[in-house]
């Protein structure tokens, strides 16, 4: 891996003032930076508005032509759920790409506030978007690509296993790729090959947390949708704001962690415990 020049904090304080550990780090940052943090969840929520939009027509226009059917059998549901997907798949992978490129400027501020770096709100975000801005958009892009092939399955259990194998196998190796840009400048199969030992290593913490942020939003945009588009709709963009980000930051926590157990301790000592008291 090439090491990467960051900026140093000049610190007005000790060090042995700083947190002993990551979870006391993260709760830390709430209490002490909390308008930032609430700042950047309406950012978050801001960049996840366009994939809603898209689902939100998807899921109208499925009710507009599902409404008109006269006692439909499962087989044609399907049908018409499959031309809905085709009909508004692209706008979902461009949508969920994007989120992924503009999140990468909100990510690397979290690594700023783990760090203990200091914050320079618009450099920060520029900064992320061009030095890990395209792994994440390589990551979102494949994972995005992927749903949407899923949903063209006229297969419901098919549908099922093929988004199983994609959550289960797939998304924690595009998360630990994505989130190594953050930290580190490395090829694309170093990166890869680190991701997936990564993903092996971290397995049930990452799945855990895939859940926690897919699984509130599956059950509104499947099933509060069929009672309220509108409901839904506004629900899911209230998670955005409340879930998405500081959910995030607890697992970019987690990360830095994994980081300086597996990498940092040997490769990058510097970054070491960056961000936490010294250990004696």
């Amino acid at each position: 891996m090439k090491r990467r020049k960051i900026k140093t904090a000049s610190r007005d304080f000790e060090e042995n003032d700083l947190p002993a550990s990551r979870l006391a780090q993260y709760f830390s940052i709430f209490k002490e930076r909390f308008r930032m943090i609430a700042w950047l969840s309406f950012l978050t929520s801001l960049f996840f508005l366009p994939f809603l939009l898209v689902l939100f027509f998807k899921d109208f226009h499925l009710l507009a032509v599902t409404s008109n059917l006269e006692n439909p059998d499962e087989s044609t549901l399907q049908q018409a759920r499959v031309y809905a997907n085709l009909l508004y798949g692209g706008g979902e992978v461009l949508a969920l790409t994007l989120f992924g490129f503009l999140f990468s400027g909100v990510i690397q501020i979290f690594r700023q506030l783990l760090w203990d770096e200091p914050i320079f709100l618009k450099e920060d975000f520029r900064e992320g978007l061009k030095s890990s801005g395209l792994r994440f958009v390589a990551s979102f892009l494949f994972i995005a690509f992927a749903r949407f092939l899923t949903n063209l399955s006229l297969s419901p259990f098919l549908q099922i296993l093929l988004s199983v194998i994609l959550i289960a196998f797939f998304a924690p190796i595009a998360l630990w790729f994505s989130l190594q840009s953050v930290y580190y400048r490395s090829s694309f199969m170093d990166t890869l090959k680190n991701a997936m030992k990564l993903s092996i290593r971290t397995y049930p913490f990452t799945l855990l947390f895939m859940g926690l942020i897919i699984a509130p939003l599956w059950a509104m945009e499947t099933y509060l949708s069929k009672i309220s588009l509108f409901g839904a709709f506004g629900g899911m963009l209230l998670l955005s704001f409340v879930w998405i980000a500081p959910l995030s930051l607890a697992f970019l926590s987690f990360a830095c962690a994994v980081f300086d157990r597996y990498i940092n301790e040997d490769y990058y000592p510097e970054y070491y415990r960056k961000g936490l008291r010294p250990l004696r």
